[in-house]
């Protein structure tokens, strides 16, 4: 059953599972932009992309469903459950979050990618495995704060594929990564187990996706 908790410092949602987001009749202005009533439905087992260039509101939405910016009016949905006030503690405890410029601790590989939780190691090998060898030792090897804005996405990645949290949210989740590598992220990608993935970009298109 879904439940709200609330405690001294923070309102948290917590939900197993996340089935469905509907953004409904969202009216957000943010300096010069405006966007009025936006409507929208997400649902499990689907990846969804927003392209398009900068300034045509894909940053908004990616932005409102991580609780960085407030709706000034419509109500977020998650499961049926009006959360519009709630999304900071949402995103913060259901989604899993790959941003373009990610924030890395400076700190080791293994605290980077596990944020100081306990996660077996036999399921991190398998999500390596994904990644040639070359970029696994580089994540392993190189002070966490000297990885290229690539590598920290990867190291990203890994952490969501770890958390295994409900929803995936990607911000241009292949802009700083080489050619040659884009079709292996892309790989990794899929094999995240959220169950509804959205992702924002300028052009590239996940084969699949809803658009």
């Amino acid at each position: 059953e879904d439940m709200l908790c609330e405690d001294s410092e923070s309102t948290s949602i917590q939900m197993p599972e996340i089935e469905s987001i509907e953004l409904k009749n969202l009216c957000i202005e943010q300096g010069d932009f405006y966007l009025k009533n936006f409507s929208y439905l997400f649902e499990a087992g689907k990846y969804y992309v927003f392209v398009g260039e900068s300034g045509s509101g894909k940053s908004t939405i990616f932005n409102v469903l991580t609780g960085k910016t407030k709706v000034r009016s419509g109500q977020i949905l998650v499961n049926g459950m009006d959360v519009t006030d709630l999304m900071d503690g949402v995103s913060m405890d259901c989604f899993s979050v790959v941003e373009q410029k990610p924030y890395i601790f400076d700190q080791d590989y293994l605290q980077n990618v596990s944020l100081f939780e306990s996660y077996s190691t036999e399921n991190l090998k398998q999500y390596e495995a994904q990644l040639p060898k070359q970029l696994s030792n580089r994540l392993k090897q190189v002070e966490s704060t000297q990885l290229s804005g690539g590598e920290k996405q990867v190291l990203c990645l890994l952490r969501a594929a770890l958390a295994k949290k409900s929803v995936l949210l990607l911000d241009e989740v292949t802009s700083a990564i080489d050619q040659g590598n884009k079709k292996v992220i892309r790989s990794l990608v899929q094999k995240i187990p959220a169950k509804i993935k959205i992702e924002i970009s300028h052009s590239e298109i996940e084969e699949g996706a809803i658009v």
